[in-house]
């Protein structure tokens, strides 16, 4: 049986230590008395990592979870991401819209900040101010979410502070292959979006059978499959049984044989949006 807990960390490249299991915030509650108590569930849960994002308009609901757990602030590893919209307003909007994050956050440090969409033409300069607040001391750890090859390609080029953290979808549909072998070849973190497939997957043939011999859920099988392949993934729920049992997921080990079933699922099904197309 692995060894691995709901505390357990990974090293990224620059020695951070990531969570190998986050609570997603999009698309909760608009309420920010309502966002802190279902992170708060989070939390009670054991879930230490908190991945939120300006456009979300969660930041401030983690803010007031944490808060309310009475937990120190070094015990949590809180993710957020810059707004695309700041990036096409230029440099005095993207460091406003890391201002804004820090004081919705009630914090002087964010540890993952990463680039929410890749703006076409602008990452070169984005990625300079990303390194920016990175130098700063206000940042621990920069990625990049929803990206391509080629925008990898764009900052390997002229960057000083390698990205550490590459998030995207990634579930049993879509394995991200030709992204993830990039990230792996060159020391960078996979972190999982959409783990569940937007419940896609709770009626698969494959993962029912398993679900039934490891007496799990759909759910679990698919999280511990994540973990087990070296990835951290941020399943996102509002209902508190389902945050706890998207937790529980640690008491058990998937074999070998039973990996490889679930990657056969593969057919790079993407479920995201349109990474070329996109006004936001």
């Amino acid at each position: 049986m692995s060894d691995l807990t709901i505390n357990s960390t990974r090293l990224l490249n620059n020695g951070v230590k990531i969570p190998v299991l986050g609570l997603g915030t999009s698309e909760t509650s608009p309420s920010i008395k309502e966002q802190a108590r279902i992170f708060g569930y989070g939390i009670e849960a054991g879930y230490r990592m908190l991945d939120t994002a300006w456009s979300y308009q969660t930041e401030r609901g983690v803010a007031e979870a944490i808060k309310a757990s009475g937990l120190p602030r070094e015990h949590f590893f809180i993710t957020t991401k810059l707004a695309s919209m700041a990036i096409h307003l230029g440099e005095r909007e993207i460091i406003r819209n890391f201002e804004d994050s820090l004081r919705n956050l009630q914090t002087d440090y964010i540890d993952l900040y990463m680039i929410h969409w890749p703006p076409h033409g602008l990452l070169q300069q984005t990625w300079k101010l990303m390194e920016y607040f990175y130098y700063s001391g206000h940042v621990r750890a920069l990625g990049i979410s929803n990206c391509k090859r080629r925008d990898w390609l764009e900052i390997m080029i002229s960057c000083n502070v390698k990205p550490q953290v590459q998030q995207d979808e990634f579930n049993p549909l879509r394995m991200n292959e030709y992204n993830r072998i990039y990230c792996e070849e060159h020391n960078i973190y996979f972190e999982a979006f959409s783990p569940l497939q937007r419940s896609g997957l709770v009626n698969n043939k494959i993962l029912l059978e398993m679900a039934e011999k490891y007496n799990k859920e759909v759910n679990q099988i698919i999280l511990r499959w994540d973990v087990q392949h070296g990835i951290t993934p941020v399943p996102r729920s509002a209902n508190r049984d389902h945050i706890f049992a998207n937790a529980n997921i640690f008491d058990f080990e998937l074999a070998e044989e039973d990996m490889r079933k679930i990657d056969g699922l593969n057919v790079e099904a993407i479920s995201n949006r349109d990474m070329d197309n996109f006004n936001f």
